[in-house]
């Protein structure tokens, strides 16, 4: 019986040495690895909350380049509203909000950034939306 030999024990130990790595050069790697060294890696990269790590960190950039290029702070915009207040902003720009983060809607991970929010429409001007904590809040 022949004993595999193991690169890494697990993602983070993976992720350590390659996280520098251009995307070719990560795919090179990883071609590299035995079927049961890629499996385990996968299963930590799972389980160990990678996933969820990297989806954050993508969220937070979109959330600061947001900010650098509107001067609206979404977390804080929401921190508001979860506490009540009602905050205005403009119809275009929550557009944009949404545009950037669909790809994140789907499986919820935008509700760190928009969870709890009911959008309304403005009826005194169409360009403009109410960011609410009540569904049926009307201005």
């Amino acid at each position: 019986m022949t004993s595999q030999k193991t690169v890494f024990k697990n993602f983070e130990e993976y992720w350590y040495y390659a996280r520098f790595f251009t995307d070719r050069q990560k795919e090179i790697l990883l071609k590299s690895f035995s079927r049961a060294e890629k499996d385990n890696i996968m299963t930590s990269y799972i389980n160990e909350g990678w996933s969820e790590l990297f989806t954050r960190n993508s969220l937070d950039k979109i959330i600061d380049n947001f900010k650098n290029k509107s001067g609206y702070d979404l977390l804080d915009i929401r921190a508001k509203v979860l506490k009540g207040k009602s905050v205005y902003m403009p119809k275009h720009l929550w557009n944009s909000i949404i545009n950037l983060l669909q790809p994140y809607i789907e499986s919820q991970s935008s509700n760190y950034v928009i969870g709890g929010i009911y959008v309304i429409d403005s009826s005194a001007n169409p360009n403009i939306v109410l960011l609410t904590n009540d569904p049926i809040n009307k201005d």
